[in-house]
């Protein structure tokens, strides 16, 4: 048998070590997130054939090492994983002396491609802000001091009727007679003479102005009768009528009445034409509203047709209103005070 030529060993056995030296290269790792996948394991080497039989080959050459598996890139975040890089090609194994080449090992197994890194988790969504706690309402101020009311000013309505307040007229007794009467102060004897008495005031207020004016009239006086008129309340308060003629019955039992120039007007406060007439006298305390112009004179007066009065020892205690002086000397009065002046 003739021996194979030495340059066809050396290029079978530079095939076989070619052969088994090639490598795959790394696979491209996984996109995603997490650290890069462990390196593939190399492929095992299988173990060269046994010689063939007749002469002694010369030892087959040991095949090249299998190259490493490229490492799989680290995976970022949605970026892809860089290519591995290719395996080393395997060493050229040194020639084997002449004889019959052994059998040609296997190529190791390709590394298993390196693991794709895991996907990173997602980042959690940040907490919403808590809104903002309402503001406190602020405290309620305290409400300033009330001013002092200034005083009226002249032409005010508490001015307008101030004159009015207070006005009064007294009949006192002088010397007493018989039947609970007496002379009226300044006569001296029962001549039957008439007798007077009476105060006047003026309006203040402004020009033009007619005010409503509450007063309180208050007294002891004889019941008369007049002619006329318009009975209010009490009926004894009489608006308007005019009193009887001197020398008549009626005319000589006094008459007190109030008197307004504007408007004109005269209003009696003894009228008791519901009853006879006789030596007695009556209380008064009551309230009227009448109309007062400003600047207008208001008179409060007394008429008798004679030289003398009732006094007011009739009854026993005298009578006397509440909450102003009472009788002068046991005589008559009246007295008027503002209630009211609008």
């Amino acid at each position: 048998m003739r021996g194979i030529p030495p340059y066809a060993l050396i290029l079978s056995a530079s095939v076989a070590v070619a052969l088994t030296g090639c490598l795959s290269a790394g696979s491209t790792g996984a996109t995603g997130s997490g650290t890069g996948g462990n390196p593939g394991s190399a492929g095992t080497v299988e173990t060269a054939g046994s010689a063939g039989t007749g002469e002694t080959a010369g030892t087959t050459g040991a095949s090249g090492a299998v190259g490493t598996a490229g490492d799989t890139g680290a995976g970022g975040t949605e970026t892809a994983g860089t290519t591995g890089t290719g395996g080393r090609g395997g060493r050229v194994g040194a020639a084997g002396t002449t004889g019959m080449a052994g059998t040609t090992g296997a190529a190791g197994t390709t590394g298993a491609a390196g693991r794709g890194g895991t996907t990173g988790s997602a980042g959690t969504t940040g907490a919403a802000g808590r809104g903002g706690t309402t503001g406190t309402a602020g405290t309620t101020g305290t409400a300033g001091t009330t001013g002092a009311a200034g005083s009226t000013g002249t032409g005010g309505t508490t001015s307008a009727c101030a004159p009015l307040d207070d006005l009064r007229v007294d009949d006192p007794c002088g010397s007493l007679l018989s039947g609970n009467a007496c002379l009226h102060k300044g006569k001296t004897t029962d001549d039957g003479t008439p007798f007077s008495a009476m105060k006047a005031i003026t309006m203040g207020g402004t020009t033009g102005t007619t005010y409503q004016v509450k007063i309180h009239i208050r007294g002891v006086t004889e019941p008369t009768h007049i002619m006329s008129g318009t009975a209010g309340t009490p009926t004894s308060f009489v608006t308007g009528g005019m009193r009887y003629a001197d020398g008549t019955q009626e005319s000589t039992y006094q008459q007190w009445r109030i008197t307004t120039t504007s408007p004109n007007q005269h209003y009696y406060l003894n009228a008791f034409n519901s009853i006879g007439l006789a030596h007695i006298v009556e209380l008064i305390d009551e309230e009227e509203t009448i109309p007062i112009a400003a600047g207008a004179t208001v008179t409060l007066d007394v008429y008798d047709g004679n030289a003398h009065e009732i006094s007011n020892t009739v009854n026993t205690p005298p009578l006397a209103p509440s909450g102003v002086p009472g009788s002068m000397n046991s005589g008559q009065f009246i007295q008027i005070n503002v209630d009211g002046c609008q």
